[in-house]
């Protein structure tokens, strides 16, 4: 049987977790993770072999230096550069899984337009890299909150 102790710590953890998540989604309701997930999907074994065997592409992923590890694949629409980044994304996530790392990503979707301001992309980008802390950042939450009271009172 749990104690009183506990169970106000449980449920100050639950109002924790549910107010972190309110920040989070107040970034970016977009979950990178479904993103990622459907643009992998129709990936065939194989795809892409000759990008990540290219000695530029081993030289970036394996780059250490903080700025100098920033991808951008561009071109015209139906090029598959999202089928490409997407195998770029997982062969990096793979190698950084046990560092103190994080990768962050951002699809520019033709069809998507109306969501694709460069104040989405940073928002975006933040929740990722937020995602992989264990604490919101002080700085994050009184954004929010302050950000929200004004929404309240206007």
């Amino acid at each position: 049987m749990e104690s009183i102790k506990e169970q106000a710590q449980s449920l100050n953890d639950d109002r924790m977790a549910a107010e972190r998540n309110k920040v989070l989604d107040w970034l970016s309701a977009l979950r990178h993770e479904q993103k990622q997930h459907n643009v992998r999907m129709p990936r065939v074994y194989g795809t892409g072999e000759w990008l990540l065997q290219n000695i530029r592409h081993k030289r970036w992923r394996d780059e250490q230096k903080l700025g100098d590890n920033v991808s951008c694949c561009d071109g015209i629409p139906g090029s598959r550069k999202s089928m490409l980044t997407s195998l770029v994304i997982d062969q990096v996530t793979d190698t950084i899984i046990h560092q103190n790392k994080a990768i962050v990503h951002f699809y520019f979707d033709h069809r998507e337009h109306d969501e694709q301001s460069a104040g989405d992309m940073f928002a975006r980008l933040l929740k990722q890299l937020l995602l992989h802390k264990s604490e919101l950042p002080a700085s994050v939450i009184q954004l929010y909150q302050r950000l929200a009271s004004q929404l309240r009172d206007s």
